[in-house]
């Protein structure tokens, strides 16, 4: 009997000892389990500590570099130029037909970038009248009218009009360059040195226009101009 009591002493001893061991393992991997997740709380709200100014200043710091030649053309043009842009280009990877379509496609945009820089509207009443500048006065669109120019010297063709066409004309040659899209399918060959020049030319054609508007200040109220 004394043998018995021994052995379940033992046991029970020994019992003892692993729930003890047992439970400091499980309050140490608790304790690991808490500190991981206040480890993984803490990385993830390091970046909401961060004020708005100082998370989008990087972004203010780099403009794109055509975000001013936008002001100086058509939004209609604009608009159907990067609607059209992608499937002509098929990512830079053009063909015969893509390439012939691509050049019919830039210089319609910019015979329509010279046209709006013509076009003057004016109000009769409630009605507003659009037409393109002539020599002998504004040449009206509206068919329902009885006299097809509206007369004026304020809406006759100078050569400030003259200046605005072309230089539209410059701007959306310029824009259309700086996509990459339109190299890859235009001057594959010359990829390289088309994105280096990319880099500075449209600032500078945009200081340069902006410094020909301050001088030549434009009078038209025509259609879809943004600037």
């Amino acid at each position: 009997m004394p043998k018995v009591e021994t052995t379940s002493w033992a046991n029970g001893v020994s019992y003892s000892a692993m729930s003890s061991l047992s439970a400091k393992n499980n309050d140490k991997g608790d304790s690991t389990k808490v500190d991981d997740v206040e480890n993984q709380e803490k990385e993830g709200t390091k970046g909401m500590d961060r004020k708005p100014s100082e998370i989008y200043a990087p972004m203010k710091q780099t403009p794109s570099k055509t975000s001013v030649l936008v002001n100086f053309l058509p939004s209609g043009t604009l608009l159907i130029f990067n609607m059209l842009i992608a499937p002509i280009s098929e990512n830079g990877k053009c063909d015969t037909v893509n390439f012939t379509m691509m050049n019919i496609l830039i210089a319609l945009c910019v015979i329509s970038c010279f046209f709006f820089q013509l076009v003057d509207s004016y109000q009769d009443g409630k009605k507003v009248y659009h037409g393109i500048v002539t020599k002998k006065g504004l040449l009206l669109f509206n068919s329902d009218l009885e006299k097809r120019y509206k007369e004026g010297k304020e809406y006759t063709l100078k050569a400030t009009d003259l200046i605005h066409a072309i230089m539209s004309a410059f701007v959306f040659a310029v824009f259309a360059l700086s996509d990459k899209r339109v190299r890859d399918c235009l001057l594959p060959a010359h990829e390289a040195v088309m994105a280096e020049v990319m880099k500075t030319l449209p600032l500078i054609v945009s200081i340069a226009c902006s410094g020909l508007v301050l001088i030549f200040p434009d009078t038209r109220f025509g259609v879809g101009m943004l600037g």
